[in-house]
């Protein structure tokens, strides 16, 4: 009996926290269509992709890096038959602040909500974009963005560039990858806080002539919406601004959470509905209490039974050792700390890769290594001196590298070979 009165405890909040979660999910799906794929061009031909979000009517917000030097076309999600491509105009750009607004004529879609409201250490956002990762291994029938949540772990006065102005930094737990930039970090009402730009990166750390990888995970940033709103200001364009606090979000300081400060009655419901599950339990509390007898047989049964566990991390690890082209000895590990599928970037800018290596002859975002069950595979990301397996020269395509095999990126020769 007692087993059955917390079930019907459990089972209340349960009820409350799912209605909570299915009314925040739907204010993030219904504003997906104002997330918009944005494809880099230059010469003529696309070169990269990012994220932008309607922010005014007709007016696109994004990333600088992404958006501030090529030219830009803006394709909305749907399927084939759907999609249609639009043309931009840069409004006004900052390196600083790594942002960019785009003018696209006939872009009918409405604009995203601002949030003004304080955000708070430890409040649940969510993050949406279009990571080419999630894109690359499996063909769709139309494009579609990809959303992830986290919390902010923090809020930081920092600065993109050296010398730089500082600004308020989110640092959140979403996860975003390349693609991302530009991309709206958003509050449970569907609402804009910040800019995804950038994640942590990973590096080589070299001490006597050895490096070792260090992984990141779940560090994540975003410009805070307040730097675009003060632009936005200037240029004399009002987007759509809300001052209140979220009633979904898991701010740590408010009641929020639990009453929702603008009352809703879907909320309301859910509130009473998690209450008289909660009397129910009450009510059996008053009642005789069981005793439950085990024997000791029973118990070693009961002791004895285990689950399963499902395997992720790869379990081989690997090694590419070899020299830059300064004759440094490098050595790169790769294993318990990357899951199967994960991809592995490798270059010289150590804020826009996960392994960096400090060799001119390697492009500032060089080659992807991926790990899967079979081993490891390479693919070149447009690289200004090539990647090459052997004496052949790797494309965009990924192709197996095998132990044994040497990996030269730039004039950087690394052999891969199991540790």
């Amino acid at each position: 009996m007692y087993r059955f009165k917390i079930k019907i405890l459990l089972l209340g909040l349960i009820f409350l926290g799912c209605s909570l979660d299915i009314a925040a999910n739907n204010k993030i799906n219904n504003r997906d269509d104002a997330v918009v794929l944005l494809v880099v061009i230059k010469n003529g031909k696309a070169i990269g992709f990012g994220t932008g979000f309607v922010i005014a009517p007709q007016l696109i917000a994004t990333n600088f890096h992404v958006a501030g030097v090529n030219d830009v076309m803006v394709l909305t999600p749907g399927n084939k038959e759907s999609i249609k491509p639009f043309k931009t105009k840069k409004l006004w750009g900052s390196s600083d602040y790594d942002l960019q607004l785009l003018r696209v004529d006939n872009l009918n879609t409405a604009p995203l909500s601002i949030s003004t409201a304080p955000i708070a250490k430890g409040s649940d956002i969510k993050a949406i974009g279009f990571p080419m990762v999630a894109e690359d291994p499996i063909e769709f029938d139309g494009i579609e963005s990809t959303v992830t949540k986290g919390i902010v772990g923090r809020i930081i006065q920092a600065s993109w560039n050296e010398g730089g102005p500082k600004f308020n930094v989110i640092q959140h737990s979403a996860s975003i990858n390349q693609g991302n930039s530009g991309g709206p970090l958003l509050d449970l009402c569907g609402r804009v806080v910040g800019i995804n730009t950038r994640k942590a990166p990973s590096i080589v750390d070299i001490k006597s002539g050895i490096g070792v990888t260090s992984q990141s995970e779940g560090i994540f940033f975003a410009s805070s919406i307040e730097v675009l709103v003060n632009e936005l200001k200037k240029l004399n364009i009002s987007p759509t601004i809300k001052s209140e606090t979220c009633e979904f979000s898991a701010n740590p300081t408010s009641s929020a959470l639990i009453f929702g400060v603008q009352n809703s009655k879907f909320i309301t419901a859910s509130v009473l509905g998690a209450l008289s599950l909660a009397c129910l339990a009450v009510f059996f509390s008053l009642r005789k209490k069981e005793v439950i007898r085990e024997t000791f047989t029973q118990f070693q049964r009961r002791s004895s039974s285990k689950g399963t566990s499902v395997e992720t991390i790869s379990r081989n690890k690997y090694q590419l050792s070899g020299n830059d082209s300064n004759g440094q000895l490098i050595r790169i590990l790769i294993g318990d700390n990357f899951s199967i599928g994960s991809r592995i970037r490798v270059g010289r800018d150590p804020k826009l890769v996960n392994i960096s290596i400090n060799d001119q002859t390697i492009s500032r975002e060089h080659a992807v290594i991926e790990l899967n069950a079979n081993g490891l595979r390479v693919s070149d990301l447009n690289s200004t001196n090539g990647t090459w397996i052997d004496n052949i020269r790797v494309g965009q395509k990924f192709v197996d590298l095998k132990t044994g095999q040497i990996l030269t990126l730039g004039k950087v020769k690394l052999t891969l070979s199991k540790v």
